[in-house]
């Protein structure tokens, strides 16, 4: 205990006085914080400092890093190809649960998804909510996980299942009140340890500041996007702003991109077409949009989406054959074909 106390009041004294904790200063705060052995008020003043400072890439990195050793892992082989499409959340849109729709689009088309989520926070539905309207189960083991993924190529990993350590921080956050740093490591600390990602984040400044994280993280590629309007999704609508981080061995590559729906042949939407509701009415969408009921600038919100996680995937090498793909994969059915059969092999909600 006086170790971790000791560790921890030299880590606040560092950040209240400006300095970014490197890596691994950061990964043993973050094992400190989730051994439940410090007083919340310190760990509180740790996240808040923090907060107030602005988190340094090496601090959510090794935040990061820590929380996924101390997770109950998932293996199979299907991991190492497999994709995670998610968003940090609390951008206040309310949106409908894009991300999760897009993930029975691209598993559909045989790329593994492996989807790592929570019931809702700042929404009115996160994906865990979204999920359970639509009678899909959570695997609440790593061997059910597994084997749902081998046999549908999508599984999904509810964070309170695959993050009993982070129990201790739970009361915390929430006492708070305020944005920490975890708001941000969801995303980041998927049990699975998925080397392919799409994430959308709530903040422009968000993509320079999270890109260099995943230089720690052993991600081959990562797709961060934001919306010109503030969204953590894509939109067939406006302007899509993306930083593409790419590993070929050590080295690894940021790339910026400002992705126009025009230049695709899309265009039309606004925002209003993309709010949610309850997680029964975020269910009727994507349920609408998979039985290709809706055609309109929802489905093309989606098939953005959908071809972007392809191309983070690196089963498509530009956005425009992720379009066709995605196309495809809801006219022919095979995207509600999916929602069944995961539906049959998850087991009752």
């Amino acid at each position: 205990m006086s170790d971790r106390l000791g560790r921890t009041q030299q880590a606040l004294k560092a950040v209240t006085q400006g300095a970014a904790l490197d890596f691994a200063t950061a990964r043993q705060l973050g094992e400190d914080i989730a051994s439940g052995e410090l007083p919340p008020e310190l760990v509180g003043a740790v996240l808040t400092a923090l907060a107030m400072r602005g988190e340094a890439p090496s601090e959510i990195a090794g935040l990061a890093d820590a929380m996924r050793s101390q997770a109950r892992r998932v293996e199979h082989p299907l991991t190492r190809t497999a994709v995670d499409t998610c968003g940090t959340g609390g951008d206040g849109f309310h949106t409908w649960n894009v991300s999760t729709a897009a993930a029975f689009v691209v598993s559909s088309l045989g790329v593994p998804v492996v989807k790592h989520g929570n019931r809702a926070v700042s929404s009115q539905c996160g994906s865990a909510d979204v999920l359970q309207a639509l009678g899909i189960a959570w695997p609440d083991t790593p061997e059910k996980a597994a084997q749902l993924l081998h046999d549908t190529h999508f599984t999904f990993l509810f964070a309170p299942y695959f993050h009993p350590a982070m129990k201790a921080v739970a009361p915390i956050r929430r006492h708070l009140g305020i944005r920490t740093v975890f708001n941000i490591l969801g995303p980041l600390t998927n049990p699975a340890f998925v080397r392919y990602q799409m994430i959308g984040v709530f903040r422009r400044d968000l993509l320079e500041r999270l890109a260099p994280v995943f230089t720690h993280l052993g991600h081959e590629r990562v797709l961060l996007v934001h919306h010109e309007t503030g969204m953590d999704e894509a939109a067939s609508f406006g302007q899509t702003y993306v930083v593409r981080v790419e590993r070929q061995g050590t080295d690894v590559t940021f790339h910026e991109d400002c992705l126009n729906p025009r230049a695709w042949g899309l265009g039309s939407g606004s925002v209003e077409d993309l709010r949610g509701g309850s997680p029964e009415e975020n269910a009727q969408i994507i349920g609408d949009l998979l039985r290709n009921r809706d055609r309109g600038p929802r489905r093309d919100t989606l098939l953005v989406n959908s071809a972007l996680a392809l191309w983070a995937a690196g089963r498509v090498g530009t956005v425009e054959e992720g379009l066709a793909q995605a196309e495809e994969a809801l006219t022919s059915g095979r995207a509600y074909d999916q929602l069944e059969r995961l539906r049959q092999r998850s087991g009752p909600a």
